[in-house]
């Protein structure tokens, strides 16, 4: 049996949980998580719409550019390829957000089993 030194972590989770069974403080655990968990996917979420709607905008100026006379428009190419660097960082940007929330959603599945999991000793 472990003393109190040595279960400092889990009497610090009891006590913020209120509750003294270490199922139940750690249920409380993964559903704090949880929560956080789906606050951070909202806000993320959010980053992702706006970042796809500005490389949908960047598309379509790029393709303006591309149009263009560049006899006329002697920056055209310039401002092409700087705007090309642009898109692909910024659909790279795009790919490892989709990806994080990805795994994010994972993890709240992963939190809910969990929680089913103790729920056996209740």
């Amino acid at each position: 049996m472990a003393n109190g030194n040595q279960t400092s972590h889990l009497t610090a989770l009891k006590d913020v949980s209120g509750c003294q069974e270490l199922h139940k403080a750690f249920k409380f655990l993964y559903g704090h998580e949880h929560v956080e968990e789906e606050v951070f996917i909202r806000f993320l979420g959010e980053r992702r719409d706006e970042l796809q709607s500005t490389i949908e905008q960047k598309t379509a100026r790029l393709a303006e550019i591309w149009n263009l006379n560049h006899d006329e428009e002697e920056s055209a190419g310039d401002v092409y390829e700087c705007e090309h660097k642009v898109l692909v960082r910024l659909r790279k940007r795009l790919e490892v957000i989709t990806g994080l929330l990805l795994d994010l959603r994972q993890g709240l599945t992963e939190k809910e089993d969990n929680i089913s999991i103790l729920d056996v000793y209740d």
